[in-house]
């Protein structure tokens, strides 16, 4: 079994080669490399990031939070469920990457879950999710989505 967050089949970029001054004829080296340096800096900066470098809490305006969600048969939560979030501003939508039931392991989501959500400053309140059946307890991954 993979770890989790582990891909295998991500396509690798090529390798890539650097810039050298030297390549260059002897009248254009001197410009070449001051050149090279900031090509060569930014690049790597890019390929690495774009080869399996980026993630969602580093990369992307998100507040990624785990809540334990009980909810009665419409989707309601049985008690108040809210999580923080990294600023003020208004979010511009909330998903479910993840949900695990903790109650029986053999209990999986009635369908995608969807979350409906009021926001007021940096705390967002979960109003209701579809997907979760009632009577069990789940452990729910979401990622709010800044702005």
């Amino acid at each position: 079994m993979k770890a989790q967050g582990h891909t295998d089949n991500m396509a690798k970029l090529p390798a890539y080669k650097r810039v050298y001054y030297t390549d260059f004829p002897k009248d254009s080296q001197p410009a070449m490399e001051q050149l090279s340096y900031t090509i060569n800096n930014a690049f790597e900066g890019i390929f690495g990031a774009l080869n399996n470098g980026l993630n969602l809490a580093d990369n992307l305006s998100v507040s990624v939070r785990d809540l334990t969600v009980n909810v009665d048969a419409t989707g309601n939560p049985l008690s108040t469920l809210s999580f923080g979030i990294d600023n003020a501003n208004p979010i511009t939508g909330v998903i479910v990457i993840r949900a695990a039931n903790q109650t029986n392991t053999a209990g999986f989501v009635t369908g995608a879950p969807f979350i409906s959500y009021t926001q007021n400053g940096n705390k967002v309140t979960v109003n209701n999710i579809t997907g979760i059946p009632s009577g069990n307890t789940f452990s729910v991954r979401v990622v709010a989505f800044l702005t």
